[in-house]
């Protein structure tokens, strides 16, 4: 009779799900994008990916490296952990959750989850000029929504690096994809009406800034609203944002920027 071939024991997690068998030729590749977020690969199971946004979840993957791996990962290179490693067991129980196939023609759109749009808005306002631009960008393989600012003077201020760019440099950077664009005065009119701070429905953009009227802007001093009726804006990403318009000191420079508005255009007729 012949031999049967040794069964590989099937390993599972603490969780009880199935894990990966080790094999020492196998290796996950970690790196980061553009944007900052983590990809993950692994040379065993090839054509799917683990992609991190959320910073508690890049958390865990920094746990795992060493201090030399941390600041190399920073640098932009990319750190290999072979599978056969202690540590390999948490990738490999994140693996075997998160993984999802690689798109590699028409890439999808990764709902937004970061502060991007209300970092942007907070840019616009503050400085009263240039755009508030809405769209998608290239970054980890996928296009994900996001909110950048087109300045005045010609600059890109990107929010999540914190930097600025040629046009053409975030071009090449980001292949960003343009959907709305948006000035100091209609940025303020839609966080007003709308209470979040973006990205905003083409419903909202029709019905909020078609005939904008004067009579959003008080003729008499303004007196603090109770507690209960104060604006409070809705959640655009994990961590809620608690700042309302009077929270954050915007409230005198949107009046203002609607009362110029008015000016400009009574002098036009």
């Amino acid at each position: 009779a012949g031999i049967e071939p040794e069964k590989k024991p099937v390993l599972y997690g603490p969780r009880g799900e199935r894990l990966l068998p080790h094999t020492k030729s196998a290796e996950y590749e970690i790196e980061t994008d553009r944007m900052g977020n983590i990809i993950i690969t692994c040379s065993g199971d090839p054509g799917k990916d683990v992609f991190l946004q959320f910073e508690s979840d890049k958390a865990l993957i920094y746990d795992l490296l060493r201090k030399g791996e941390k600041k190399d990962l920073d640098a932009g290179w990319p750190i290999r952990l072979e599978r056969s490693e202690p540590r390999a067991s948490v990738l490999d129980e994140l693996w075997e959750s998160s993984a999802r196939p690689q798109k590699s023609n028409v890439p999808a759109i990764v709902k937004p989850t970061g502060t991007c749009y209300a970092d942007a808005w907070r840019f616009l306002i503050k400085e009263g000029e240039g755009q508030l631009i809405h769209g998608t960008v290239f970054s980890g393989g996928r296009r994900l929504g996001h909110a950048w600012i087109e300045t005045s003077t010609g600059w890109v201020w990107e929010p999540e690096t914190g930097r600025y760019f040629t046009r053409l440099g975030f071009r090449d950077a980001f292949a960003p994809e343009i959907e709305s664009r948006y000035t100091a005065e209609e940025a303020a009119i839609l966080a007003a009406r709308t209470r979040n701070l973006g990205p905003w429905s083409e419903q909202e953009r029709h019905q909020y800034l078609k005939g904008k009227s004067p009579a959003v802007i008080p003729t008499e001093p303004r007196q603090r609203q109770s507690k209960a009726n104060e604006l409070e804006f809705l959640p655009d990403s994990p961590e809620f944002l608690a700042y309302t318009i009077d929270d954050i000191g915007y409230r005198d420079r949107i009046d203002s920027t609607f009362l110029s508005a008015i000016k400009r255009a009574k002098g036009r007729q």
